[in-house]
Protein backbone atom coordinates (compact mmCIF):
# COMPACT_ATOMS: atom_id res chain seq x y z
CA UNK A 1 0.00 0.00 0.00
CA UNK A 2 2.77 2.22 0.69
CA UNK A 3 4.08 1.97 -2.79
CA UNK A 4 1.23 2.99 -4.21
CA UNK A 5 0.34 6.07 -2.28
CA UNK A 6 4.20 6.81 -3.00
CA UNK A 7 3.01 6.61 -6.75
CA UNK A 8 0.04 7.85 -6.96
CA UNK A 9 1.24 11.03 -4.16
CA UNK A 10 4.21 11.49 -7.10
CA UNK A 11 1.49 11.03 -10.51
CA UNK A 12 -0.34 13.76 -8.53
CA UNK A 13 2.24 15.96 -8.40
CA UNK A 14 2.91 16.47 -12.36
CA UNK A 15 1.46 18.84 -14.39
CA UNK A 16 -1.71 17.47 -15.83
CA UNK A 17 -0.59 16.14 -19.19
CA UNK A 18 2.28 14.29 -17.58
CA UNK A 19 -0.42 13.07 -15.06
CA UNK A 20 -2.70 11.66 -17.51
CA UNK A 21 0.66 9.92 -19.30
CA UNK A 22 1.43 8.38 -16.29
CA UNK A 23 -1.88 6.79 -15.46
CA UNK A 24 -2.43 5.49 -19.01
CA UNK A 25 0.62 3.99 -18.84
CA UNK A 26 0.32 2.15 -15.22
CA UNK A 27 -3.30 1.24 -16.20
CA UNK A 28 -2.25 -0.67 -19.53
CA UNK A 29 0.80 -2.17 -17.50
CA UNK A 30 -1.20 -3.48 -14.69
CA UNK A 31 -3.59 -5.51 -17.41
CA UNK A 32 -0.34 -6.56 -18.91
CA UNK A 33 1.71 -7.30 -16.07
CA UNK A 34 -0.69 -10.69 -15.31
CA UNK A 35 0.61 -11.87 -18.59
CA UNK A 36 4.23 -11.83 -17.68
CA UNK A 37 4.09 -13.13 -14.83
CA UNK A 38 1.52 -15.79 -15.30
CA UNK A 39 0.97 -16.98 -18.53
CA UNK A 40 4.41 -16.38 -20.11
CA UNK A 41 6.31 -18.61 -17.55
CA UNK A 42 3.36 -21.61 -18.58
CA UNK A 43 4.39 -21.02 -22.39
CA UNK A 44 7.72 -21.44 -21.90
CA UNK A 45 10.69 -19.54 -22.31
CA UNK A 46 9.83 -18.71 -25.91
CA UNK A 47 6.69 -16.74 -24.49
CA UNK A 48 9.00 -14.65 -22.27
CA UNK A 49 10.58 -12.68 -25.00
CA UNK A 50 7.19 -11.81 -26.74
CA UNK A 51 5.04 -10.85 -23.31
CA UNK A 52 7.96 -8.50 -22.57
CA UNK A 53 7.53 -6.51 -25.40
CA UNK A 54 4.09 -6.55 -24.99
CA UNK A 55 4.26 -4.98 -21.62
CA UNK A 56 6.86 -2.28 -22.68
CA UNK A 57 4.93 -1.18 -26.09
CA UNK A 58 1.23 -1.53 -24.49
CA UNK A 59 2.66 0.88 -21.57
CA UNK A 60 4.18 3.01 -24.09
CA UNK A 61 1.20 3.13 -25.71
CA UNK A 62 -1.01 3.67 -22.71
CA UNK A 63 1.18 6.61 -21.84
CA UNK A 64 0.44 7.98 -25.16
CA UNK A 65 -2.90 7.80 -25.24
CA UNK A 66 -3.52 8.80 -21.51
CA UNK A 67 -1.64 12.02 -23.07
CA UNK A 68 -3.83 12.93 -25.84
CA UNK A 69 -6.71 11.77 -23.31
CA UNK A 70 -5.38 14.68 -20.88
CA UNK A 71 -5.56 17.67 -24.13
CA UNK A 72 -9.16 16.75 -23.83
CA UNK A 73 -9.85 17.89 -20.41
CA UNK A 74 -11.21 21.44 -20.89
CA UNK A 75 -14.28 19.36 -22.91
CA UNK A 76 -15.72 18.87 -19.37
CA UNK A 77 -16.14 22.63 -19.18
CA UNK A 78 -19.21 22.35 -21.73
CA UNK A 79 -22.02 20.26 -19.52
CA UNK A 80 -23.18 16.76 -21.30
CA UNK A 81 -22.29 17.14 -24.75
CA UNK A 82 -18.49 17.98 -23.18
CA UNK A 83 -18.90 15.15 -21.13
CA UNK A 84 -19.47 12.86 -23.70
CA UNK A 85 -17.26 13.97 -26.30
CA UNK A 86 -14.36 14.04 -23.57
CA UNK A 87 -14.98 9.79 -22.77
CA UNK A 88 -15.69 9.26 -25.92
CA UNK A 89 -13.25 10.84 -28.30
CA UNK A 90 -10.67 10.06 -24.99
CA UNK A 91 -11.84 6.33 -25.11
CA UNK A 92 -11.12 6.28 -28.85
CA UNK A 93 -7.48 8.04 -29.26
CA UNK A 94 -6.21 6.20 -26.03
CA UNK A 95 -7.41 2.85 -27.85
CA UNK A 96 -5.98 3.82 -31.18
CA UNK A 97 -2.63 5.26 -29.22
CA UNK A 98 -2.21 1.64 -28.13
CA UNK A 99 -3.35 -0.32 -30.98
CA UNK A 100 -0.90 1.65 -33.30
CA UNK A 101 2.39 1.81 -30.89
CA UNK A 102 1.68 -2.26 -30.64
CA UNK A 103 0.86 -2.75 -34.33
CA UNK A 104 4.61 -1.48 -35.28
CA UNK A 105 5.49 -4.84 -34.33
CA UNK A 106 3.15 -7.06 -34.59
CA UNK A 107 1.53 -8.14 -38.21
CA UNK A 108 -1.73 -9.43 -36.82
CA UNK A 109 -2.55 -5.91 -35.63
CA UNK A 110 -0.91 -4.49 -38.68
CA UNK A 111 -3.29 -5.90 -40.44
CA UNK A 112 -6.52 -5.18 -38.84
CA UNK A 113 -5.51 -2.03 -38.93
CA UNK A 114 -5.91 -2.39 -42.62
CA UNK A 115 -9.47 -3.37 -42.79
CA UNK A 116 -12.24 -0.62 -43.14
CA UNK A 117 -14.57 -2.53 -40.95
CA UNK A 118 -12.18 -2.78 -37.78
CA UNK A 119 -12.12 1.23 -37.59
CA UNK A 120 -16.22 1.01 -37.85
CA UNK A 121 -16.43 -1.53 -34.98
CA UNK A 122 -13.97 0.59 -32.74
CA UNK A 123 -15.45 3.43 -33.59
CA UNK A 124 -18.68 1.86 -32.55
CA UNK A 125 -17.54 0.78 -29.24
CA UNK A 126 -15.65 3.94 -28.50
CA UNK A 127 -19.24 5.44 -28.57
CA UNK A 128 -21.06 3.01 -26.59
CA UNK A 129 -18.20 3.16 -23.81
CA UNK A 130 -18.08 7.15 -24.27
CA UNK A 131 -21.66 7.02 -23.73
CA UNK A 132 -21.57 4.46 -20.71
CA UNK A 133 -19.00 6.39 -18.97
CA UNK A 134 -20.47 9.80 -19.50
CA UNK A 135 -23.65 8.59 -18.00
CA UNK A 136 -22.30 7.06 -15.16
CA UNK A 137 -20.38 9.95 -14.58
CA UNK A 138 -22.80 12.81 -15.08
CA UNK A 139 -22.99 13.72 -11.64
CA UNK A 140 -19.33 14.18 -11.26
CA UNK A 141 -18.80 18.35 -10.32
CA UNK A 142 -17.28 20.52 -12.73
CA UNK A 143 -13.65 21.11 -13.23
CA UNK A 144 -12.72 24.18 -10.22
CA UNK A 145 -9.70 26.63 -11.20
CA UNK A 146 -6.55 25.05 -8.96
CA UNK A 147 -3.74 27.26 -8.98
CA UNK A 148 -0.44 26.26 -9.98
CA UNK A 149 1.07 25.68 -6.25
CA UNK A 150 3.17 22.40 -5.84
CA UNK A 151 2.11 20.13 -3.03
CA UNK A 152 5.77 20.54 -1.62
CA UNK A 153 5.15 24.63 -1.67
CA UNK A 154 1.46 23.90 0.73
CA UNK A 155 3.78 21.62 3.32
CA UNK A 156 6.66 24.32 3.44
CA UNK A 157 3.97 27.28 3.93
CA UNK A 158 2.09 25.74 6.53
CA UNK A 159 5.29 24.79 8.27
CA UNK A 160 7.35 28.07 8.05
CA UNK A 161 3.69 29.52 8.99
CA UNK A 162 3.54 27.46 12.42
CA UNK A 163 7.32 28.04 13.07
CA UNK A 164 6.08 32.01 12.75
CA UNK A 165 2.91 31.61 15.30
CA UNK A 166 5.29 30.21 17.53
CA UNK A 167 8.66 32.36 17.35
CA UNK A 168 6.02 35.28 17.76
CA UNK A 169 4.67 33.39 20.86
CA UNK A 170 7.99 33.69 22.34
CA UNK A 171 8.53 29.61 22.13
CA UNK A 172 11.63 28.70 19.72
CA UNK A 173 12.89 25.60 19.11
CA UNK A 174 16.14 24.23 17.19
CA UNK A 175 14.30 21.19 16.96
CA UNK A 176 11.43 22.33 14.48
CA UNK A 177 13.74 23.96 11.64
CA UNK A 178 13.97 20.49 10.27
CA UNK A 179 11.83 20.23 7.33
CA UNK A 180 11.51 16.33 7.62
CA UNK A 181 12.38 13.43 9.63
CA UNK A 182 16.06 12.82 9.44
CA UNK A 183 16.70 9.16 9.65
CA UNK A 184 18.61 7.89 12.74
CA UNK A 185 17.94 11.16 14.63
CA UNK A 186 15.10 10.61 17.41
CA UNK A 187 12.68 13.86 16.94
CA UNK A 188 11.71 16.02 20.18
CA UNK A 189 8.22 15.91 21.43
CA UNK A 190 7.77 19.60 19.94
CA UNK A 191 8.38 18.73 16.42
CA UNK A 192 5.88 15.88 16.80
CA UNK A 193 3.33 18.55 17.98
CA UNK A 194 4.78 20.62 14.62
CA UNK A 195 4.00 17.78 12.40
CA UNK A 196 0.16 17.48 14.37
CA UNK A 197 -0.46 21.25 13.84
CA UNK A 198 1.02 21.28 10.56
CA UNK A 199 -1.81 18.50 9.83
CA UNK A 200 -4.36 20.51 11.35
CA UNK A 201 -3.69 23.38 9.13
CA UNK A 202 -3.36 22.10 6.12
CA UNK A 203 -6.57 20.02 6.78
CA UNK A 204 -8.68 23.28 7.62
CA UNK A 205 -8.12 24.59 3.97
CA UNK A 206 -11.32 25.74 2.52
CA UNK A 207 -11.89 23.34 -0.63
CA UNK A 208 -8.15 21.97 -1.30
CA UNK A 209 -6.77 21.48 -4.57
CA UNK A 210 -5.42 18.85 -5.76
CA UNK A 211 -2.04 19.73 -4.81
CA UNK A 212 -3.22 20.50 -1.14
CA UNK A 213 -4.59 17.57 -0.83
CA UNK A 214 -1.04 15.99 -1.56
CA UNK A 215 0.55 17.97 0.54
CA UNK A 216 -1.82 16.98 3.77
CA UNK A 217 -1.04 13.53 3.04
CA UNK A 218 2.86 14.37 3.45
CA UNK A 219 2.37 15.47 6.48
CA UNK A 220 0.57 12.62 8.06
CA UNK A 221 3.31 10.65 6.78
CA UNK A 222 5.82 12.60 8.05
CA UNK A 223 4.09 12.82 11.51
CA UNK A 224 3.00 8.91 11.70
CA UNK A 225 6.66 8.45 10.96
CA UNK A 226 7.76 11.32 13.39
CA UNK A 227 5.52 9.37 15.99
CA UNK A 228 7.23 6.31 15.53
CA UNK A 229 10.18 7.68 16.04
CA UNK A 230 9.30 9.48 19.18
CA UNK A 231 7.53 6.71 20.77
CA UNK A 232 10.81 3.93 19.74
CA UNK A 233 13.05 6.16 21.65
CA UNK A 234 10.98 6.94 24.44
CA UNK A 235 10.67 2.68 24.80
CA UNK A 236 14.41 2.42 24.64
CA UNK A 237 14.99 5.44 27.42
CA UNK A 238 12.49 3.89 29.78
CA UNK A 239 14.02 0.37 29.23
CA UNK A 240 17.71 1.97 29.83
CA UNK A 241 16.23 3.47 32.76
CA UNK A 242 14.73 0.49 34.56
CA UNK A 243 17.88 -1.19 33.26
CA UNK A 244 20.00 1.39 35.34
CA UNK A 245 17.77 0.97 38.50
Amino acid sequence: MDFFKRFTDFAEDQPRLVRSAIYGGALVFGMTIFRVLVLAPAGGPRAVLPALEALVLGTTGGAVGGFFYGLLHPLARFGAIGRWLRWTVGIAVYGGAIFSVVARFDHEARSMMQDRAFWFIALGIAIIYGTIAAWMWRDLPGIPYEPKVPAQTWLHDAMAADLRDLRERGNPDPELTRMDLIEGQAPSLAYVMHLWRVVGRLGRIPAPSRQARIALRRAEGMLARAQRAFESTRSRSDLSAKRGA
